[in-house]
């Protein structure tokens, strides 16, 4: 079986350049050189995908966002966009994709547990999701000096709507239930940068490397024992 892996990465050039994809932009990489199976080809739904178009070799991508969000903007999103709310439930069939893709995008919604409930209901294969690490040493120290975490404050929730935090083990925990687990938990070397609100602690924010994304994959009992097979051959 081929490989994937090598030179599929491919960035748009039409890349959003609103706050979140700062941390995007990392991922992606990550997602795709060490986290997406690799197998010859396959269906992956990549939600809330904002303005930024992702190609690889061997894969169909499918992609949606919330139009809501660029109503006040001047920028479009491409017409192969499908306008989906992932609060409500997800237009798709159940099984309809290999995987579903989540960057910097859980922290948005309301509801984590409806979003892996959905995620599950339509992949047959796996879920990564990558999303703010609040357990790095920055956000544990921001969290004990303002009793706040990395990424979530008051002007986050107006600017960039970081609405949920969500730690690693909620994600273990939901897709525990979903019959799932997470196989895999990765970090991206993104550096800390030092907010106005948080000069205080600069000292602590600055010295500390990468680690401001956490990125995770779940993976089907199903696919799960693909991979062991694929391994042991």
């Amino acid at each position: 079986m081929k490989s994937i892996r090598e030179g599929r990465f491919i960035e748009a050039k039409n890349v959003n350049s609103r706050g979140r994809l700062r941390g995007s932009k990392d991922s992606w990489p990550l997602i795709w050189n060490k986290m997406i199976p690799a197998i010859e080809k396959g269906k992956v739904l990549d939600v809330g995908c904002g303005e930024h178009i992702w190609s690889s070799s061997g894969w169909t991508i499918s992609r949606c966002d919330n139009f809501e969000q660029y109503l006040d903007e001047e920028r479009k999103l491409p017409k192969s966009v499908l306008d989906v709310d992932l609060n409500k439930d997800w237009p798709y069939v159940s099984d309809e994709f290999d995987g579903v893709t989540a960057v910097d995008v859980i922290e948005h919604l309301e509801n984590i547990w409806h979003f892996f409930r959905e995620a599950t209901r339509v992949s047959r294969g796996f879920v990564i999701i990558a999303t703010p690490n609040t357990t790095s040493k920055v956000s544990k120290a921001i969290f004990q000096r303002y009793g706040r975490l990395w990424s979530f404050t008051e002007n986050s929730v107006r600017t960039s709507h970081h609405i949920t935090p969500i730690f690693l083990w909620q994600i273990k925990l939901a897709a525990k239930k979903c019959g799932w687990r997470v196989d895999k938990v990765m970090y991206t070397n993104t550096p800390y940068y030092c907010t106005k609100d948080c000069r205080d602690i600069k000292d602590v924010i600055l010295s500390q490397p990468g680690k401001r994304n956490i990125v995770i994959r779940a993976v089907s009992p199903l696919f799960e024992s693909s991979l062991k097979k694929e391994k042991k051959a």
